[in-house]
C-alpha cells in the first residue's frame, strides 16, 4: 500500500525529464482539505481509463470525453458500441431514473442553453421514456416529446407521445388512434396543413387509401361539431367502392348528395363556370 499524507493538500505528482519537473508539469493528483480530488494533467494530451488490460474511457487535451472510442471528435460526450438490437431492451447508452416504480417515471434528457447572460441553463426541449402505467411490474411504456414556450413561468410541456401500442398523439396524452392532433387554434389558423412543396409532374400531394374496397369501408370521412371520432354531424364520406356521400352516410351512386328539400332560396347543389 502506498499512503501519501500531509498536513493540508495533499499532492503527487508523476513527471519525467522530457516533460519538465516543475509544479505544472506532468500528471498530478491533490487530494484536498475538504474533501475534494483533483486528477489533472499539465500536458497538451489526453488522460485514459482502463480496465482489462484495455483502455475504457478517454479525455482527449479539448476536453472531449470518448467512451469506447479513443477519439472522441463528434461532441463533449461520445458513446461507441456494438449495436443492441431492440428486442434486447438495451443501447449504447441507457438513462434510468432510480425513483420507485410510478406512473410518469423514467428517464429524461434535457436539451438547453442559454437565453441571456444572465441565464445561461434553461433547457428549451426534452425525450423522456416514461412508465406508461402505476401497476406493478407492467412494462409498458411511452415516449414524450416536449418543448418549453417563450413566454410565462412554466417550463417545458409536452407536446407530443407515442404510447406504447404505437399511437402517436399531438396536443393529447391518450391517443386512441395511430395518429390523433388536437388543437384549439386561434381564428384563421388551421389545426393541420399538409402541403406538398415539390412542383413537378406526377406527384401527389395527399394520398388517403385503404385496402378494403368494398362499401363498407371508410376512407375518407369528413365530421363537424364532434368530440369523438365518429361523433357529431357526417358532412362527407367516401366509401372504399368510390361512392361519396354529402350529407348521407349510405351513398347509393357515385356522387350522392342528400339534405333538406330544395326550395326557391335554396339548393342543394350549385354549379359554377367560367
Amino acid at each position: 500500500n502506498l499512503v501519501l499524507n500531509s498536513a493540508g493538500t495533499t499532492t503527487h505528482q508523476i513527471t519525467n525529464d522530457t516533460l519538465g519537473v516543475t509544479t505544472t508539469n506532468g500528471f498530478q493528483t491533490k487530494c484536498y482539505t475538504s474533501g475534494a480530488v483533483q486528477l489533472w494533467n499539465y500536458e497538451d494530451n489526453y488522460i485514459a481509463v482502463g480496465t482489462n488490460n484495455a483502455e475504457c474511457v478517454r479525455i482527449d487535451k479539448d476536453g472531449n470525453v470518448g467512451i469506447g472510442t479513443t477519439a472522441p471528435t463528434r461532441g463533449a460526450l461520445e458513446v461507441s458500441s456494438a449495436f443492441n438490437a431492440l428486442s434486447t431492451g438495451n443501447g449504447q447508452l441507457s438513462v434510468l431514473s432510480t425513483d420507485s416504480f410510478a406512473i410518469d417515471k423514467g428517464g429524461n434528457i434535457v436539451l438547453g442553453g442559454p437565453v441571456s447572460a444572465a441565464d445561461t441553463t434553461r433547457s428549451f426541449a426534452s425525450v423522456a421514456g416514461l412508465k406508461e402505467t402505476a401497476v406493478d411490474g407492467n412494462r409498458a411504456g411511452y415516449l414524450s416529446l416536449a418543448t418549453r414556450s417563450g413566454t410565462g413561468l412554466k417550463d417545458l410541456e409536452e407536446h407530443m407521445r407515442i404510447s406504447s401500442t404505437g399511437n402517436v398523439g399531438i396536443g393529447l396524452t391518450d391517443a386512441g388512434h395511430k395518429l390523433t392532433v388536437k388543437a384549439s387554434q386561434v381564428a384563421g389558423e388551421p389545426v393541420c396543413w399538409i402541403h406538398n412543396n415539390n412542383n413537378i409532374a406526377d406527384t401527389d400531394g395527399t394520398v388517403i387509401s385503404a385496402v378494403n374496397d368494398g362499401s363498407d369501408a371508410e376512407v375518407l370521412h369528413v365530421r363537424t361539431n364532434n368530440t369523438t371520432y365518429n361523433g357529431g354531424t357526417s358532412l362527407m364520406l367516401v366509401r372504399g367502392d368510390g361512392n361519396v356521400g354529402i350529407g348521407t352516410t349510405s351513398p347509393e351512386d357515385s356522387l350522392h348528395i342528400e339534405g333538406g328539400p330544395a326550395t326557391v332560396s335554396t339548393t342543394q347543389l350549385t354549379i359554377e363556370g367560367r
